[in-house]
């Protein structure tokens, strides 16, 4: 009985990095609204304060910091994705693994280095099944 991991890499990577780049940009929300007031203050036209914020955060902010958000995202779902795809083409290499065909082996230049190890121990554990 083979345990099964409750998430998958690629949506784990791709959510918590989107979540690293969305908490930059609301870190830098605060500079924007400082620059409009600064801006808005030496010109006289402050107003009310609520009226300014809302000002400042659809003429300033939301511009900025939506297209980054959604670069962002399709930048890092599109990284991660290329990323594994020579990992989904290891394990579909390993599904072909046959009684009948032993002298097959998975390929450590198609994988990232850090899966040589466990491509390794594979290509060893049927070197030994072959025997």
């Amino acid at each position: 009985m083979s345990a099964i991991a409750p998430y998958s890499l690629r949506s784990r990577l791709v959510s918590r990095l989107i979540a690293a780049h969305a908490a930059v940009l609301a870190a830098n929300i605060p500079y924007f609204l400082w620059r409009g007031y600064v801006k808005h203050d030496a010109e006289g036209n402050l107003g009310t304060m609520g009226a300014w914020l809302l000002h400042e955060l659809v003429t300033d902010v939301l511009p900025l910091v939506v297209p980054l958000f959604i670069a962002t995202t399709l930048i890092t779902t599109l990284t991660v994705r290329r990323s594994l795809a020579q990992i989904d083409a290891a394990t579909r290499k390993a599904a072909a693994f046959d009684p009948s065909h032993l002298g097959v082996r998975l390929p450590s230049t198609a994988t990232p280095k850090e899966l040589h190890p466990l491509v390794d121990a594979i290509n060893a554990g049927l070197d030994r099944l072959e025997r």
